[in-house]
């Protein structure tokens, strides 16, 4: 007997038994197979007759169903037999393009025993076949499209990618560029450029993330530094690492972030001559960060800071400060 027959013969056999014990599954009921993973359901398989079919892919993870978090079988069981026709459910999914919503109306209840849905691999069915429970109406949520989240501890997501412009004032004018890659569910790349016409600052490096919830998330952050000042005439080039730790809290549409960024700089060099290796300045950096949707798939976002500096031989140059821009 060849494979996908088996395959197809095994899931009736289960679907058919599950009805017969009090009603199909919920993944029966939303025409899905998932397997539980820490973030959420990971679809492992999608049956074309899914309300979910239109919006989601096998890969992606279903995190929450109306801001309730679905990381067991047990917890989107239990949901959905509260689940009435006409009830619409707003969906939160994590995407190899970063994380977004969509909202679907039940067309018939999901707890009412039905026949088995149809398998992929089976015909469509006639106008007069009986319609399974995982038929639903469902209509896009343009409103609900989210961009990627840059500044939050949970960054984009694993595979997804967000990037934030903004115009700053600390001391003085200048552009600031950030930008954040999901390697991994608990690791993203972590880049910033902060420019004006006397003091330009790159750092590169990784954001580990601690924890990821749907109303808290922790991250630590470390990456190499490099520093650039002219003034009066004297160029100076401090280069090191920083390390900092974020929290953020909120909701999906807003999102309030606190953290606080120490950098330590272990060389330079100043007018084209090495400085000696060893602690030449440090820098600290404490701030509060709120980012919100607006719509269309971009996130505006501001930031208020307070930033010390610290050169050896020199005073300290403490700079309050902040920032608005969009991220996307």
């Amino acid at each position: 007997m060849n494979a996908p027959l088996t395959l197809a013969l095994i899931t009736t056999t289960f679907l058919a038994a599950s009805s017969a014990f009090g009603g199909p599954t919920a993944e029966a009921r939303l025409g899905t197979r998932t397997e539980a993973m820490p973030s959420g359901l990971r679809i492992v398989a999608l049956e074309p007759s899914s309300p979910l079919a239109p919006y989601v892919k096998p890969g992606d993870v279903i995190v929450e169903i109306d801001d309730l978090t679905m990381s067991t079988d047990a917890a989107i069981e239990s949901f959905l037999k509260r689940v009435r026709a006409g009830d619409q459910l707003l969906f939160t999914i994590d995407s190899a393009k970063g994380r977004f919503k969509f909202s679907i109306t039940i067309g018939v209840a999901l707890n009412a025993p039905t026949p088995s849905p149809v398998l992929a691999s089976a015909p469509a069915a006639s106008p007069t076949s009986p319609v399974s429970a995982v038929t639903a109406h469902s209509t896009p949520d343009p409103t609900s499209a989210k961009a990627a989240l840059v500044l939050a501890a949970e960054g984009p997501g694993e595979n997804g990618s967000a990037a934030g412009i903004a115009g700053a004032y600390n001391d003085r004018l200048y552009a600031q560029f950030h930008y954040v890659f999901g390697l991994s569910r608990v690791l993203s790349i972590d880049a910033q450029v902060r420019t004006q016409v006397s003091i330009n600052e790159l750092a590169v490096g990784a954001r580990f993330h601690l924890y990821t919830g749907s109303a808290f998330s922790l991250a630590a952050r470390v990456q190499a530094n490099e520093y650039h000042i002219l003034r009066n005439g004297v160029s100076l080039v401090l280069v090191g690492g920083n390390g900092g730790l974020m929290a953020s809290f909120g909701t999906e549409r807003l999102k309030w972030t606190a953290g606080c960024d120490v950098t330590l700089h272990l060389a330079g060099v100043i007018q084209g001559k090495g400085i000696p290796p060893g602690l030449v300045a440090y820098a600290t950096r404490p701030y509060i960060a709120v980012e919100f949707a607006a719509g269309l798939g971009v996130n505006m976002f501001a930031i208020a800071e307070f930033s010390t500096l610290q050169i050896e031989g020199a005073d300290t140059i403490v700079s309050p400060g902040g920032a608005f821009g969009v991220a996307f």
